[in-house]
């Protein structure tokens, strides 16, 4: 998940494992996966950047953050790029480490989950994940259900609804332009054909 200010690389799953893994920052070392932020930020003073590598206190009552990897991506005039590389993915954790820093944030986005990067998805767009990219990037072994899993039976046919009360207009012109509002032309033409919608004198 990301907060509404923020940008970047979502991993949509239906496994609660998978998703347990991958959000949980008390996992342990050889099962977490990094998360990779770019930010922007005012410039940063070598001890602030040291600071935010050996872990801050994030305040809220989330205690201190853990060791990252923070390296500046670029300079500019009176801003900074800034790439963190954190364990743990607790509530606007980027944000509160910078702030902790002395450094408010004008942008930030993710831009890795695991090995897994944007690549060249363009905002709003995305893809299937294959098995051995989750494996290779995330580190999990995707589980296949049973091929008798009650997930994979059909599903009962819906029940057929009540029929619709008949309705009473003056005119047939009078009828489409009452059913359009809630129907589609060939939704008011059958209900018109099977009597359930009535013009008076017919």
């Amino acid at each position: 998940r990301l907060d509404l200010n923020t940008s970047g690389l979502l991993i949509f799953t239906n496994d609660g494992w998978l998703a347990h893994q991958v959000t949980n920052p008390t996992a342990r070392a050889d099962h977490r996966v990094l998360k990779t932020y770019r930010a922007r930020v005012a410039k940063l003073t070598d001890a602030a950047l040291q600071q935010l590598r050996q872990g801050v206190e994030l305040g809220g009552g989330l205690g201190r953050s853990r060791p990252a990897t923070v390296e500046v991506d670029r300079e500019e005039r009176s801003s900074s790029w800034v790439r963190l590389t954190l364990c743990e993915g607790k509530n606007r954790q980027v944000r509160r480490m910078l702030h902790a820093a002395g450094s408010g944030v004008s942008g930030l986005g993710r831009v890795a989950v695991g090995g897994r990067t944007l690549e060249r998805l363009t905002v709003g767009s995305w893809r299937l994940l294959q098995d051995d990219e989750v494996r290779e990037h995330l580190g999990y072994e995707p589980r296949r259900l049973p091929a008798d899993s009650t997930s994979h039976k059909p599903r009962s046919p819906r029940p057929e609804p009540p029929p619709e009360p008949v309705q009473s207009v003056a005119t047939g012109v009078r009828v489409n332009k009452a059913l359009r509002a809630s129907h589609s032309r060939r939704e008011a033409d059958r209900l018109v054909a099977t009597g359930r919608v009535k013009v008076n004198g017919k």
